[in-house]
């Protein structure tokens, strides 16, 4: 997974995300410039989730973490 660009593979996962999840990737996918600034409590805050459920989310797309997460949305 780890060789696609992170936002193409967030969009290709999206239909098979479990709700949460789903709320997660359409969350940064419409708010892109606002994700290299947020942390981890504001994105579930934001999303409508919890904070695990984002943790899943990033573990779910190839990421060790939230930190691993930014690093490759800002690279992407």
């Amino acid at each position: 997974m780890s060789d696609y660009n992170i936002l193409e593979l967030i969009d290709r996962a999206r239909p098979n995300l479990r709700r949460g999840s789903r709320q997660v990737a359409e969350y940064i996918l419409a708010n892109l410039n606002s994700i290299a600034d947020i942390s981890l409590a504001e994105l579930a805050r934001l999303a409508q989730v919890s904070e695990p459920t984002v943790l899943r989310f990033c573990a779910t797309i190839g990421c060790s973490g939230f930190r691993e997460f930014k690093i490759r949305v800002v690279q992407s």
